[in-house]
């Protein structure tokens, strides 16, 4: 908290689609619904391709009395992506899964697809880029430094295994064959054997695994350090988004390490949201990529096996996921687990927006929760995701009167 009162940063994201369905003062009116209502003193700013808006956008801020942070994407779906050719390799030959991926992946503004962070080349592009960027801003919000999800297909929690990585890491080519050989036993798998494995993290320390899953957070943490450095240098604040505890494995986000550079976290517990990084939808594609894997395993089987796997008590159901089933002790969970895994601020991410591009339940009840639990959890922010434009002043309200009490 500054000054003893709690930060509420709003992300504000102005992509193609975005520019089709709001008008300036639109937006411009968004900004101040949310400063009015949820007591919003942040904007974490995701620039379009329009520079005239992006510079109104942030003397409004200004004018206003927030605070404006660059909200940079480093490994996905930044300008500079290499081509797709050389986004990062699964051990399987792929740059991108098939089993299991979500069937809007590539329908939106952002496409996910992943850059390696073992690739110098567009590392140092990028860092270069966002230093050109960050001057003009009070801060930097880093984003998408991590690896990619099972959205992406199941195959992509077996990256990276590209040029760059089989220069850098001499055991790569052990790890391929030990991914391999854990992937041709998934496709033997009975249900008695999944049973026994217990969580997935566990089959594949079984695997020997456990090396190539430490060189995976290394590389992440190494290249989240590079934009801490590169804020702190330049006199700015530094925050970063990281996937909840749930999920952060996959990720390759070791709590505890990025807490050491970052002024704060902010972690996607997203529950209502059907969309890639939140946990209704990556245990959907876990489950179901792991059923087109192991056919001889049940699918109710495959799903308590992936319950086990992330810590979360999920449905016995793949319909209707993002709705009550996932109740607020998850959330307070999960909030809990990551302010103990960190010894940094813990900035939790409270879904507040009714996205065009997602099926989502969100209503005053799940905010209400959610602001709840931030407050419960004594975390000094709490970050409006994830776009200002589409959240109704309802919704902000409850933030506010919930929050700020």
């Amino acid at each position: 908290m500054k000054n003893g009162k709690r930060t509420i940063s709003g992300q504000l994201r102005i992509g193609d689609n975005d520019l089709r369905t709001h008008l300036l003062p639109d937006i411009l009116a968004r900004i101040d619904a949310a400063q009015k209502l949820a007591g919003m003193n942040r904007v974490l700013f995701l620039p379009s391709r329009d520079k005239d808006i992006n510079q109104t956008i942030v003397k409004h801020c200004r004018k206003s009395g927030l605070e404006v942070f660059l909200w940079y994407k480093v490994l996905t779906d930044n300008i500079i992506m290499p081509e797709r050719s050389e986004v990062g390799q699964d051990a399987f030959g792929g740059s991108a899964g098939e089993s299991g991926v979500w069937n809007r992946i590539f329908q939106s503004d952002e496409t996910y697809l992943f850059a390696c962070p073992a690739n110098e080349n567009y590392a140092s592009l990028v860092l270069n880029r966002c230093r050109q960027k960050l001057e003009e801003f009070d801060g930097l919000f880093a984003d998408c430094i991590s690896y990619p999800l099972p959205s992406l297909g199941l195959e992509a929690i077996f990256t990276c295994f590209c040029a760059s990585c089989r220069a850098r890491e001499p055991r790569l080519k052990e790890w391929a064959e030990r991914v391999r050989e854990m992937r041709d036993s998934i496709l033997s798998a009975t249900d008695e054997d999944l049973e026994r494995w217990g969580t997935f993290a566990g089959q594949a320390r079984a695997f020997g695994l456990t090396g190539f899953y430490t060189y995976r957070t290394r590389l992440i943490t190494a290249l989240a350090g590079r934009y801490a450095a590169l804020a702190r240098d330049m006199g700015k604040e530094f925050g970063l988004d990281v996937l909840p505890p749930a999920l952060a494995f996959f990720a390759g986000h070791d709590y505890a390490a990025l807490g050491e550079f970052s002024d704060w976290l902010k972690p996607r517990i997203y529950l209502h949201t059907f969309g890639p990084s939140s946990i209704p939808l990556e245990y959907y594609c876990m489950a179901t990529g792991g059923n087109a894997w192991a056919r001889r395993v049940s699918m109710p089987v495959m799903m308590e096996f992936i319950s086990r796997s992330i810590n979360v008590g999920m449905p016995h159901s793949l319909h209707n996921l993002t709705q009550s089933s996932l109740t607020s002790d998850v959330l307070q969970s999960q909030i809990n687990m990551a302010i103990s895994m960190t010894g940094t601020s813990v900035h939790p991410g409270i879904e507040c927006a009714r996205h065009p591009e997602f099926d989502s339940d969100v209503d005053e009840t799940t905010i209400f929760s959610a602001a709840k639990a931030t407050a419960e959890g004594d975390c000094p922010g709490a970050v409006l995701a994830w776009n200002l434009l589409y959240m109704p002043d309802s919704f902000l309200r409850i933030v506010g009167d919930t929050l700020l009490a």
